[in-house]
């Protein structure tokens, strides 16, 4: 049996748990696909070598050779995606701030974070759609999550590198996520994070390396706030609603 490139890309991802590295090095030893090769899925999927696949990621650090989702993949070609982290619970001015944004732009995080998950659940209240990027499978995700749910049956999206199981290194897993939500974020912001939070450094390099707007709220000095630095460095001071573009 003659097997597709999409659907030996599938297999590798199957047999390295979607680890990058592992598909990497198997398509570099042109790895033998088994003749019985089954790849079939409860989910849809898209690989590196399909026209839908997102331009955006096609240029990132490790683009992923293969994307499992729920939900409306056309969102990824939205003009206006906005990554929306903190690290700290947001107030109602920052909720307020995010209504404002949803408004113009489709938000997008990991739902890592208190602020993170408000910041999803307010694009819910408000009727609009929202990207979450996972570090799991999608076979185990919560399907009784308001937040799921509302997904699943509203064209929001849901993207995973990991079709089958669970990766077995979950912080490997994880740092892995911000590169995608980095690439496919078109500006970002920031609300609280401390300099000692490496996921959200990490998230905000991957959204600098590739040129996004960066937006930051202001801290109370000598806090040990992250934010005050970025907006020393260059950030854009967001401290009204018209601050965001």
């Amino acid at each position: 049996m003659k097997h597709s490139s999409k659907s030996i890309l599938m297999w590798l991802s199957k047999k390295n748990k979607g680890d990058w590295l592992g598909i990497f090095k198997d398509i570099q030893n042109k790895a033998e696909i088994p003749y019985d090769a089954d790849v079939s899925n409860d989910y849809d999927c898209v690989t590196i070598l399909d026209p839908q696949y997102s331009n955006k990621l096609r240029q990132s650090w490790h683009p992923p050779f293969v994307l499992w989702y729920l939900g409306d993949l056309n969102l990824l070609n939205e003009p206006n995606i906005m990554c929306v982290c903190g690290q700290h619970s947001p107030n109602k001015d920052v909720i307020d701030l995010i209504k404002h944004i949803c408004d113009s732009h489709v938000i997008i995080n990991g739902d890592d974070s208190a602020l993170e998950r408000v910041a999803l659940q307010t694009a819910m209240a408000e009727g609009k759609k929202f990207i979450m990027v996972l570090n799991q499978s999608l076979y185990n995700i919560d399907y009784d999550d308001t937040l799921i749910q509302y997904a699943i049956h509203n064209g929001c999206l849901l993207l995973s590198e990991y079709g089958w199981e669970d990766p077995d290194d979950i912080e490997k897993s994880e740092n892995e996520k911000q590169r995608i939500i980095g690439f496919l974020a078109d500006k970002m912001l920031v609300t609280s994070v401390s300099r000692n939070n490496t996921r959200l450094k990490l998230l905000i390099d991957e959204c600098l390396s590739k040129g996004s707007d960066l937006f930051a709220l202001p801290a109370p000095p000598f806090k040990g706030e992250l934010t005050n630095d970025l907006i020393r460095d260059g950030a854009i001071l967001v401290n009204q609603k018209s601050d965001i573009f």
